[in-house]
């Protein structure tokens, strides 16, 4: 899952949230340098991603972009990006006013949380923001200009051309594997938080 179910499944905590977003750039003891609430949403990402790189549904998502296009690198970074686009999406959880709203809801926060990112942080959240990322999950331009962006910074990864012709020519399976996926993770994410295991 990509950066708008990261936000989702924060619950409103805004440092939690502020953490999860922020953990891919975060490496080793530097999560240190957070308070407690951060601490904990970079955690919770690290576990959100375990969970998901490891679920079997995942796995099967995954091996329609190698078997058909040979997107070996590539396919968990375009699978979490397309699953977003599906979050942004799922009518059980957005209409497009609470999709704004909590779009927004997140911009404003990372816009208010210059003492926790670094440069390189501030540089893309930056773009998050002015590009209207996260909203723009919810259509087929936005979807694409996400994944030449990331193929863009990270070549190796593969064709985003491709990535997304497989997208189309298999969309409503993708979709219904989200369907089946989402509520194992939501389940998963509340016990961690319930149960505090991120602490």
């Amino acid at each position: 899952m990509n950066y708008l179910a990261h936000a989702f499944l924060s619950k409103n905590n805004d440092e939690l949230m502020i953490g999860n977003l922020i953990a891919d750039f975060i490496k080793g003891k530097n999560k240190y340098n957070y308070n407690h609430d951060i601490q904990n949403g970079i955690r919770f990402h690290k576990a959100i991603d375990k969970f998901t790189d490891n679920h079997f549904l995942i796995e099967k998502s995954i091996k329609i972009y190698k078997s058909e296009y040979k997107l070996i690198l590539g396919a968990p970074i375009f699978n979490d990006i397309l699953f977003d686009h599906f979050l942004a999406n799922d009518s059980l959880h957005f209409t497009d006013e609470s999709l704004i709203f909590f779009t927004n809801k997140i911009y404003y926060q990372l816009a208010n949380s210059p003492i926790v990112l670094n440069s390189k942080m501030n540089d893309f959240f930056n773009y998050m923001i002015e590009s209207n990322l996260l909203y723009n999950y919810k259509n087929f331009n936005g979807l694409f200009n996400s994944l030449s962006g990331i193929c863009k910074r990270y070549p190796k990864l593969g064709n985003p051309n491709l990535a997304m012709e497989c997208i189309e020519k298999n969309y409503f399976q993708f979709q219904n594997i989200y369907n089946d996926f989402l509520p194992d993770l939501v389940h998963f994410s509340k016990l961690q938080i319930q149960e505090n295991k991120i602490i």
